[in-house]
């Protein structure tokens, strides 16, 4: 039977586990739909942990849900800017995409597991 802390390393192990792929195929994949797919990905698991942020964190950790706010912010922004790129053929658009989703998602992650 698994008790609570088991079902946290679960989570954070899997969560761990999707975001070193998706920052993997971000970082390394010279196809440019992989790669923002990739982003997409990040930014998913990004958003999943800015709620987790703010809603379990917010009622008594006010920084923590404010620093869940900003992640998430960061995310979005990163999505957009992704497909702003895509659409005007801009490369530099797309790389500062992947270092705003990528700070975003270790930022989340550490916000809910380690902070």
């Amino acid at each position: 039977m698994l008790n609570s802390i088991d079902l946290l390393v679960i989570v954070f192990m899997s969560i761990s586990a999707l975001s070193l792929i998706a920052l993997l195929l971000m970082g390394l994949m010279k196809n440019k739909i992989v790669r923002r797919i990739s982003v997409c990905i990040a930014a998913a698991i990004t958003l999943y942990t800015a709620w987790v942020g703010i809603m379990f964190f917010g009622s008594y950790f006010i920084e923590q849900a404010i620093l869940g706010i900003l992640v998430g912010v960061a995310a979005i922004g990163a999505v957009v800017l992704t497909f702003v790129g895509a659409k005007k053929h801009n490369e530099k658009f797309e790389k500062i995409a992947r270092i705003a989703s990528s700070l975003a998602l270790v930022a989340g992650i550490m916000n809910i597991f380690f902070i």
